[in-house]
């Protein structure tokens, strides 16, 4: 197996703020262009429909500003329901609610933003998968004005194509987030760790409930029989919940755990590692890495996802253990 057959994606989180066509800069001074979008008729009050023309505007250009660099970006095609996944081949942006603006952005653009997420296509765990996320950045740095708040993330999917990963391979990977959450999150600031979006397994997750030690937390994870069953120990669900339809695992498996878990329907909150697209029917079969904040920085960004990578490549078998190839 080459190094190549390993692939990663990422998805950063940014506030976009922006004027309308005719209006002052509010920041004469700053070298990185603003996003100006057509003003709304006078007499008109703001509607739902001019938020999502002002979106497309900044969307359209961010796409125009990566295909400009020699990258394929472009709005991925709405899937059939019940279809099998599609891996994404081009750059592509997405509304994002749950971010929010800072102080900075309100006192000067007031509520004009746009929350954006860009997310990559699925690259290859080589350097010219690892240069391009730079290239990315980079370019929207120079053509974009990108704001990064505490509610900004930045996820790395770890993944080898369609295929997977198998369960001893999955338990590896989870028996040394589990051993090395803490130090792993010390990587991080401490909103990111309280933010609800990325919490950690040694807090939260259901094996911390009766795992009094890290010795016990290793035995439960290579005590799982199944993906499904990993995946619901290393995650977080609430007793009150575990019987809600939230469409969260593969529906009509009979699997039932420790008699408690009666249907596929549970309810997972966002962790740290997330591992639910493993198991899900219509997931990407990835491991997810959520807790890095977001950044303007090129090559934290490239850092971080060799990290990532690197990380499930070492829980691989000795045989077949690899290194990402690094890019400059």
């Amino acid at each position: 197996m080459s190094v190549p057959e390993f692939t990663f994606g990422i998805e950063l989180e940014y506030i976009v703020p922006y004027i309308y066509t005719g209006e002052a800069d509010p920041e004469q001074g700053e070298s990185r262009p603003i996003d100006r979008v057509p003003r709304r008729p006078n007499g008109f009050q703001p509607s739902e429909a001019d938020d999502i023309l002002i979106d497309n505007v900044v969307y359209n250009r961010v796409h125009r500003t990566l295909t400009f660099v020699g990258l394929p970006a472009a709005p991925m095609a709405a899937q059939p329901e019940g279809a099998p996944p599609v891996l994404p081949t081009e750059w592509d942006t997405v509304k994002d609610e749950s971010l929010m603006e800072t102080e900075e952005i309100t006192e000067k653009y007031d509520n004009r933003y746009v929350p954006l997420e860009v997310r990559s296509p699925v690259l290859f765990a080589d350097r010219p998968g690892f240069r391009s996320i730079r290239l990315a950045v980079d370019s929207l740095m120079t053509r974009h004005r990108l704001f990064v708040g505490k509610s900004c993330g930045y996820h790395v999917h770890v993944g080898r194509g369609t295929q997977g990963f198998s369960l001893p391979v999955l338990k590896r990977t989870a028996a040394f987030l589990w051993v090395f959450d803490r130090q792993l999150g010390s990587l991080h600031p401490m909103e990111r760790h309280t933010n609800g979006y990325a919490v950690s397994m040694r807090e939260k997750a259901n094996i911390s409930r009766y795992a009094s030690d890290l010795r016990e937390g290793i035995r439960a994870i290579y005590a799982t029989q199944t993906a499904r069953e990993l995946v619901h120990l290393i995650h977080w669900t609430d007793d009150l919940e575990k019987f809600h339809n939230d469409d969260v695992f593969v529906r009509n498996m009979a699997y039932n755990f420790i008699n408690i878990i009666h249907n596929d329907d549970v309810f997972i909150r966002n962790m740290a590692y997330n591992f639910v697209n493993i198991v899900h029917a219509e997931g990407k079969k990835t491991i997810e890495f959520r807790q890095f904040t977001s950044t303007t920085d090129s090559l934290d960004i490239k850092m971080w996802a060799e990290i990532c990578v690197g990380i499930v490549m070492a829980c691989f078998p000795q045989r077949r253990r690899l290194r990402p190839q690094h890019g400059v």
